[in-house]
């Protein structure tokens, strides 16, 4: 009892955690899910024609949170491919004379919202009071859909001249602390958040959210940038040779990029080089 009471009081006290069936899937997996469950859910309620009655209001449960949903949430994670998240950018970004805005894939809104139409009509018969399936479905989503969009708000403002440059060199060592802190949630919130998130950016670029939260990468990221930029020039590299040796290098990177290694790290920089 003790134990538990402590558990509990250390999660009030730390940032807000969330337990949600769907958070960590991307709207690709949400629609094979949602592919997948329709007869399940109808099933449930025909095995449960009690289930509101016998519960009372403020206990009581739908689909959503059963083990045959939980178990169909875990089957579609990573059944999409990479490609298919780049050719679907799930977010739109802007850019005005107010800074960076942001907006949700609306066609992807709306084949969702078509597949849990179908969910509905299996609900006509329940009552209003009742969390259903597709209202909790939407609610859950909703929130997550909102969260993403703060995040990819905030991670363009922080990334603004890296954005504006495409400059490797003007890109910021954010973390998924530094987006947890920012929103208030916990660090594997953000995780979840983020996963498989595309975004589609002012210039037609689409990537992966992830590529603006280097973190500690981001120094590797500037370091092999600054090596390519070195091999243009042939006075230092030629023929797929390097003329000068990793110390020599070591200046150059400081005089002309502002990046500060040592000569072992010049020679980690040189063999992401390919």
């Amino acid at each position: 009892m003790k134990l538990g009471l402590g558990l509990y009081l250390r999660l009030e006290q730390s940032s807000k955690l969330f337990i949600n069936p769907i958070l960590g899937l991307s709207p690709l997996e949400l629609e094979l899910l949602l592919d997948q469950s329709l007869e399940q859910v109808s099933d449930f309620h025909e095995k449960n024609p009690n289930w509101r009655d016998e519960n009372p209001l403020e206990e009581r449960g739908n689909y959503f949170w059963q083990g045959d949903f939980l178990d169909g949430c875990k089957s579609v994670r990573g059944k999409v491919s990479r490609e298919q998240y780049l050719e679907t950018p799930q977010i739109f970004v802007d850019k005005g004379e107010a800074g960076y805005s942001t907006k949700y894939n609306s066609q992807i809104n709306e084949r969702i919202a078509e597949k849990l139409a179908r969910f509905k009509r299996i609900e006509e018969q329940a009552s209003s009071a009742d969390n259903i399936f597709s209202k909790q479905f939407a609610k859950q989503r909703d929130w997550i859909v909102k969260q993403q969009l703060a995040i990819v708000k905030y991670l363009c403002e922080t990334q603004d001249q890296y954005l504006e440059s495409g400059n490797q060199l003007n890109l910021n060592p954010i973390t998924q602390l530094h987006v947890a802190e920012h929103l208030g949630y916990s660090d594997s919130t953000i995780t979840r958040l983020v996963k498989n998130l595309t975004i589609h950016l002012p210039d037609g670029k689409v990537l992966f959210v992830y590529e603006l939260i280097p973190g500690f990468k981001a120094t590797i990221i500037k370091g092999t940038y600054a090596l390519r930029e070195l091999q243009q020039n042939s006075d230092l590299y030629d023929n797929g040779e390097w003329k000068i040796s990793d110390s020599k290098l070591v200046p150059i990177l400081k005089e002309r990029f502002g990046i500060e290694v040592a000569r072992r790290t010049v020679s980690k920089y040189k063999s992401r080089l390919g």
